[in-house]
């Protein structure tokens, strides 16, 4: 005789119960006596009647409830009625799935499901390639960009810095992702890192532009929140897909939130920086504030203030 299963789901949980019965009549509610036992207080003491008809069909019927019955959420169970394996009751607030053993189930989800784009990029050949675009991509932005004439061996020496944060990049997330899922894949990191850098320089580019046409700070933090934040979002996104096993939903809401805070802080720096007044300043570039106020300072206004005294002496003597 095949079982069948029923799948009960209470609204105060989070996940549901399954029980297997082999019954051809099977009784449900909260009387003790009930073959399937419901703890919902809005379900009845007898509610529901399930029964295995003689030519295999399955068949339910309310037992006189208080609250009634619903089948698939909508159509309320008076009498006897047909329904098929899949289907579900709602009794109080209690939703009851019930299947055969015959049942269908749904394909198995594979842990870290193979993506086309980071299967070509997990091979040496791919980050070889994309380290050669990625170097002679910055030659050609810093050969263009510096006034001066340049020969090659100072422009290939301008890469060590980025090639380095990109190793470094891609080195902590090949050990997060040996921790996480036991697997290095450190040449599908570096892949993903370097083709990121390759898109960065159309990026930076568009963020220069916007940022000359826009000719305020609010317009800088938006080009960068939107464009930078933007790219960031897809190298952290593409880097946690190799290292986790986390959905698309979560490594995009966990990548947007981190790159808010960001934009976040540089906003509070940049404000920092125009407001406050370093009684110790750097010379050698600008009047930068201390960003962590290991000493006290002062706003430019106050600054003003405090040494008109000195002008006033001028002032005088002349």
């Amino acid at each position: 005789m095949e079982k069948i299963v029923f799948e009960i789901s209470y609204s105060n949980r989070s996940k549901p119960f399954y029980y297997h019965l082999d019954k051809d009549e099977i009784r449900i509610g909260r009387a003790f006596d009930n073959d399937l036992l419901i703890s919902d207080p809005c379900v009845s003491g007898r509610h529901l009647i399930v029964r295995r008809e003689p030519e295999g069909v399955l068949s339910v019927e309310d037992a006189g409830s208080e609250n009634g019955s619903l089948l698939n959420g909508t159509v309320k169970i008076s009498g006897k009625q047909v329904f098929s394996s899949g289907d579900y009751f709602v009794i109080g607030r209690t939703k009851i799935k019930v299947f055969l053993e015959s049942h269908a189930v749904a394909p198995t989800v594979l842990l870290g499901a193979p993506n086309k784009f980071l299967t070509w990029m997990d091979n040496p050949y791919s980050a070889v390639i994309l380290f050669i675009l990625v170097n002679g991509l910055f030659m050609l932005q810093q050969y263009f960009s510096v006034p001066v004439k340049v020969q090659w061996v100072q422009l290939l020496a301008s890469n060590i810095v980025p090639v380095a944060i990109m190793l470094a990049w891609a080195g902590f997330w090949t050990f997060i992702g040996w921790l996480v899922r036991r697997k290095v894949s450190f040449f599908a990191q570096l892949s993903v890192t370097f083709f990121a850098f390759i898109l960065s320089v159309p990026v930076f580019m568009v963020v220069s532009y916007w940022v000359f046409l826009a000719g305020t700070w609010g317009g800088m933090l938006t080009a960068m929140t939107v464009c930078i934040g933007g790219w960031l979002v897809f190298l952290l996104t593409e880097s946690l897909a190799l290292a986790t096993y986390w959905s698309r939903k979560q490594r995009v809401g966990y990548s947007v939130i981190f790159i808010l805070l960001i934009a976040i802080s540089a906003g509070v720096l940049v404000k920092a920086k125009f407001e406050d007044f370093s009684g110790r300043p750097n010379f050698v570039r600008n009047l930068m504030p201390p960003y962590f106020k290991f000493y006290k300072t002062r706003k430019i206004s106050q600054f003003i203030k405090d040494s008109s005294f000195v002008f006033e002496n001028k002032r005088e003597k002349k």
